[in-house]
């Protein structure tokens, strides 16, 4: 009978990769959308989207996401 290798439960001891491959996309682009917003006043959202390299569709839901939690007005 052959045995199984035993499952590794909760978070890795330790990751020695590049810190980008560690990083949380959504947080990355989140992010990346509040410092377009701090430098520039009064951007509209295609302005937002071009700066951020996301397109407007993802920019409307990650600036709804973040006006919902009273990051942003939008």
């Amino acid at each position: 009978m052959e045995t199984a290798e035993k499952r590794q439960r909760g978070r890795p001891r330790a990751f020695h990769g590049p810190a980008e491959a560690a990083s949380v996309q959504s947080l990355d682009r989140a992010l990346r959308i509040l410092s377009i917003v701090a430098e520039g006043s009064g951007l509209s959202l295609s302005e937002i989207a071009a700066q951020s390299g996301l397109p407007a569709s993802t920019a409307y839901r990650m600036l709804t996401t973040l006006e919902n939690h009273g990051m942003v007005e939008f």
